[in-house]
């Protein structure tokens, strides 16, 4: 679907009155392609993942990638903080797909913002107690924080109720993404025994909060494929 039409507009003049047909099903095809990969990671969730490795390794591979490369350019008036300090401690899982997890909140995050803003990006190491106000609901133990926060529009009670529903999306329909993004976020997050905090105000943005358990063994090569 998305092959013959590239082939169709090589050999077609600009002004063929049926290029902007042709164009269309491309970006069909394209959207299309998109909803696949984001299913078959929630398909794929649950699956054994042994890899022991640094968040901060696979956060910088995600800001040298292409895919955060667009994101900037589709969002000129955007300006990122990253700030990466857990590089001394590991955890285990899928590097893959915490990848696709951070960039789908970096993603959320610059559509959460019609106009100029900030995102700020941050891992720590940290401790949970018992009792912790900061932390609530989260077992006492030893985590890698990741931090992503915008200064976007902000959500109401309700809607952080459904953020994490398939589909659920308060973006014009259309404009972008495939109503999973967040689903993927929670699902990784819960398949690496994580926990997930969030803090929003409406009209002052949103900070979502990734608590991933320590991982004491030592680290292996991440061996599987790419999500393609």
């Amino acid at each position: 679907v998305m092959g013959y039409p590239e082939l169709l507009l090589m050999d077609m003049a600009e002004n063929d009155p049926h290029r902007d047909y042709i164009e269309q099903i491309k970006k069909s095809g394209e959207k299309a392609a998109v909803i696949v990969k984001d299913m078959l990671t929630l398909a794929r969730r649950n699956r054994p993942a042994e890899d022991i490795f640094s968040l901060d390794t696979v956060i910088t591979d995600c800001l040298t990638g292409t895919e955060y490369s667009k994101l900037r350019a589709n969002h000129p008036q955007i300006k990122y903080h990253i700030n990466l300090n857990s590089s001394a401690h590991n955890m285990k899982g899928s590097g893959v797909h915490i990848g696709k997890c951070v960039m789908n909140l970096l993603t959320n995050a610059a559509e959460a913002m019609p106009g100029p803003g900030q995102i700020v990006l941050f891992s720590e190491p940290c401790r949970v107690k018992t009792g912790d106000e900061a932390a609530e609901n989260i077992p006492p133990g030893e985590y890698i924080k990741l931090v992503v926060a915008d200064s976007g529009i902000g959500m109401s009670r309700e809607d952080i109720k459904k953020i994490f529903d398939p589909f659920y999306s308060k973006k014009k329909m259309g404009r972008s993404g495939t109503g999973l993004g967040m689903t993927i976020v929670w699902t990784t997050t819960k398949d690496h025994d994580g926990h997930i905090l969030i803090n929003s105000i409406e009209g002052k943005g949103t900070t979502i909060s990734l608590y991933f358990p320590v991982c004491q063994e030592e680290k292996r090569p991440v061996s599987e494929p790419a999500l393609e």
